[in-house]
């Protein structure tokens, strides 16, 4: 189940970021700005979760995500964020799988260009982002005042940011992604969740051609 999840989750990425590549492209041949470039990341994710606010039912969601990115000015991106999940044994005997899609703004910054301090760092980057959209829980146990379902869907939310480590060739580790995680699934009782999400992975920068006449 989790390695169909994922497979379904990378390939709707990849999707994503071949839209977002041919719209920066497009976006450039009509306005003749400086090239623009994508940013490509894959990730593995571990969720910090809970049943209901003020329980100590915590458990861990694992899974993997991929985003793509378009830097439309100088450090500043829009961001498609594509992630699935799984749970075994959040409950005894309920399992909990979800997919969740987001979109933003990203920013990125290099330290090493500002402050000679940080040139150790070899122009490692330092991101924060603000992204909103769906989530698609299924497979689980979702109870309400009136009935119990076993698939929800909800607002979700995801704000935090990472860092990361170039490498060559346009690849770099992503050392680190930590970010708050807000959903409103139903659980009868507040119907909110408020989750840590940590985050590994590496990630690929890619410039667009110019257009050539």
């Amino acid at each position: 189940m989790l390695s169909s999840m994922c497979r379904k989750v990378l390939l709707g990425s990849a999707c994503v970021a071949a839209g977002l590549l041919s719209w920066g492209q497009q976006s450039h041949n009509k306005t003749q700005r400086p090239p623009l470039s994508t940013d490509l990341g894959i990730t593995m994710d571990f969720e910090r979760a809970y049943i209901a606010p003020g329980s100590c039912n915590c458990f861990w969601f694992k899974g993997g995500g991929a985003d793509a990115s378009v830097n439309i000015l100088k450090g500043l991106g829009i961001v498609a964020d594509l992630s699935g999940d799984h749970s075994s044994n959040a409950a005894p005997g309920i399992d909990i799988n979800k997919i969740t899609y987001l979109f933003g703004p990203r920013y990125t910054l290099t330290p090493s260009t500002f402050n000679p301090r940080f040139q150790p760092l070899h122009r490692t980057q330092v991101f924060g982002e603000g992204l909103f959209g769906r989530t698609h829980a299924f497979n689980s146990t979702f109870p309400s005042a009136l009935t119990v379902k076993s698939s929800a869907d909800s607002f979700a939310m995801k704000i935090g940011g990472g860092i990361q480590i170039p490498l060559a060739r346009g690849f770099a580790v992503r050392a680190l992604e930590a970010d708050y995680v807000r959903t409103s699934l139903p659980n009868n009782f507040s119907n909110n969740q408020n989750d840590l999400r940590l985050g590994f992975g590496i990630s690929y920068h890619a410039r667009s051609l110019p257009h050539l006449h």
